[in-house]
């Protein structure tokens, strides 16, 4: 009997109480609460680092096709929006454009380098190279990149060897001068750049998403400080 009694007792003690449980249960809410703020930063920061690690392989793959481009016609790039001048690195949705097979190999030829297709492209992606100038950039080089990935993703572009979420005119790194737009140097310099589009996605039908602010279909649109990026 007196055995019985003490496994009862034992049995007791090892039960939580509704209390306990409920203690139990803030305490993990409380954690929870505390630690969620440093997960969704470490997401975020994730995030940002592989849509920038894919933002440079498409840089790399520009860069390689742009280079080719420059040594076939031996002259600086250079882009129509009617189909009819070579080489034709102008690609994009815009009806104004006559884009033959030819006109769309060059942008084709950069997402199979990055490994995409016309059907895994970037929701927007454009790129400017140096056109000719005195302050030692060459022609063919890449100077920016606007890279959006989706709909629902930060804009991210590249200028003066680095990438940035903040729009690049808002920084002063891309300047619009005589209607048109240049790469600001660190020693203060301007280089005069042509914008080529390799992806668009939105169905717009002018350059607006290239340069000028705009919506959400814009790449300013999702740059740092707007519409929650």
């Amino acid at each position: 009997m007196t055995i019985r009694i003490s496994k009862e007792k034992h049995k007791s003690r090892q039960a939580f109480t509704l209390v306990e449980i409920i203690v139990v249960l803030v305490i993990l809410a409380v954690i929870a609460a505390a630690l969620t703020p440093a997960l969704i930063g470490y997401l975020r920061r994730a995030n940002k680092f592989k849509d920038i690690e894919v933002a440079e392989a498409y840089r790399v793959s520009m860069q390689a096709v742009a280079s080719e481009y420059y040594c076939i016609y031996g002259s600086e790039l250079a882009g129509t929006t009617d189909g009819t001048q070579t080489p034709n690195l102008r690609w994009d949705s815009n009806p104004k454009v006559n884009n033959t097979e030819s006109d769309r190999a060059w942008g084709e030829k950069i997402l199979e380098l990055a490994g995409a297709d016309r059907d895994s492209e970037p929701y927007i992606m454009v790129f400017g190279v140096a056109e000719e100038n005195d302050k030692g950039v060459s022609p063919y080089q890449i100077v920016y990149v606007g890279y959006l990935a989706d709909q629902s993703s930060p804009s991210w572009f590249y200028v003066n060897g680095k990438w940035i979420n903040d729009y690049p005119k808002n920084t002063g790194d891309v300047v619009k001068k005589n209607n048109h737009n240049y790469l600001k140097l660190s020693n203060g310099d301007l280089v005069p750049m042509h914008f080529f589009v390799v992806s668009n996605r939105t169905n717009t039908k002018n350059d607006i998403w290239i340069e000028s602010a705009g919506g959400k279909n814009t790449l300013e649109g999702h740059s740092a400080g707007h519409n929650g990026y």
